[in-house]
C-alpha cells in the first residue's frame, strides 16, 4: 500500500508519497495531465532499487487542492516549493507526458538537475492533443450506447468499461481550473511555439523515453525533439501513451537502467 501524505506548499494541500530511506539518489515524479501520483506506481512498489522517490498530486489532480488558478507556471510554483520542502531538490526529475513541462520549468529555475521525460507533452503536440480529446468525444457516443442498452435490459461490459475508464477523465475536462489550461495552454498553438518549445530549446540536460505506439504523444514527435536538440532517447516497443503501466518486465528493467545511470551521472557516483 502506497502510505501518502499531505504538505502545505504555498496556498494548496500537496497530497504525496515521500521517502527519505538512505538510499544513494532521489527522483522526484511529476504526473501528466489529470492524473496522480499513482502514474509511478509500480516505481514505487518496487523494493530493489537504488534511488527514493517523492511523487505529488500537482493542484486540481488526486487528492490535492486547487486554490488558485491553475497554470502551468503554478505547477511549476508548487513542484519546486515542494522539491525543498521534502529535501528532493537537485536531483532527478522523471516526469510523465504534460508533466514534462513542470520538468522542464524545474531545470530552468535550478531546482532540478536533470531530467527524465517519458511519453513527454511537447512543442509539436497540437494536432495529436485535439485528436486525443476528438477520441475521447467519441467515447460519449458509446457511453451512451452503454446507457441504452442497460436500460433495455441488454449487456455490454465492453462498453461499460469504457463508461467506467471514462467518467474520470469526463472529470477532469469539466474542472475550469483545468479545462482553462486545457483550452489557453495545452491546445493553444502559439503557447507551444512561444512558450513550450523555448523551454526545451534552453533546458538541454534532459533525456527521453518513449513508447512506439503512443496515440497521445506520437513516438515520431518525440524523436523529432530528439533529433532538433540532439538528446539520448530511449524506445520502447509495443507501448502505449502509459508507458510505466505497460512495460514488459523487460523493459521496465531497461528503464531501471537508465534511471540508475542518469543518477550516477548527477551525483558523481
Amino acid at each position: 500500500m502506497i502510505e501518502e501524505k499531505k504538505y502545505q506548499v504555498l496556498n494548496e494541500e500537496i497530497n504525496a508519497y515521500v521517502e527519505n530511506t538512505g538510499r544513494k539518489y532521489k527522483v522526484l515524479c511529476i504526473h501528466g495531465f489529470g492524473a496522480n501520483l499513482h502514474t509511478f506506481h509500480r516505481l514505487i512498489e518496487l523494493d530493489d532499487r537504488d534511488f527514493d522517490i517523492a511523487a505529488l498530486d500537482l493542484p486540481g489532480c488526486g487528492k490535492s487542492t486547487a486554490h488558485e488558478k491553475i497554470t502551468l507556471e503554478y505547477y511549476a510554483q508548487i513542484a519546486s516549493e515542494f522539491a525543498k520542502i521534502v529535501e528532493y531538490d537537485n536531483a532527478l526529475v522523471l516526469s510523465h507526458s504534460l508533466g514534462a513541462v513542470t520538468a522542464l520549468n524545474l531545470l530552468e529555475n535550478k531546482t532540478m538537475k536533470y531530467g527524465l521525460l517519458t511519453s513527454p507533452f511537447n512543442y509539436f503536440s497540437y494536432l495529436l492533443s485535439t485528436s486525443w480529446i476528438k477520441k475521447y468525444e467519441e467515447k460519449i457516443y458509446e457511453i451512451k450506447k452503454a446507457k441504452h442498452h442497460l436500460e433495455e435490459g441488454e449487456q455490454a461490459p465492453y462498453l461499460l468499461t469504457a463508461k467506467d475508464y471514462f467518467q474520470g477523465i469526463k472529470s477532469v475536462f469539466k474542472k475550469n481550473m483545468l479545462y482553462t489550461m486545457l483550452i489557453r495552454e495545452i491546445l493553444n498553438k502559439k503557447y507551444l511555439n512561444n512558450v513550450i518549445k523555448p523551454l526545451f530549446e534552453n533546458n538541454l540536460n534532459f533525456s527521453l523515453m518513449q513508447g512506439h505506439s503512443d496515440p497521445v504523444i506520437s513516438a515520431e514527435s518525440v524523436k523529432q525533439v530528439a533529433f532538433d536538440l540532439n538528446r539520448p532517447i530511449l524506445l520502447l516497443d509495443g507501448l502505449g501513451h502509459f508507458i510505466w503501466e505497460d512495460m514488459t518486465e523487460d523493459q521496465f528493467k531497461e528503464a531501471i537502467t537508465l534511471i540508475d545511470n542518469i543518477c550516477k551521472d548527477i551525483y558523481g557516483l
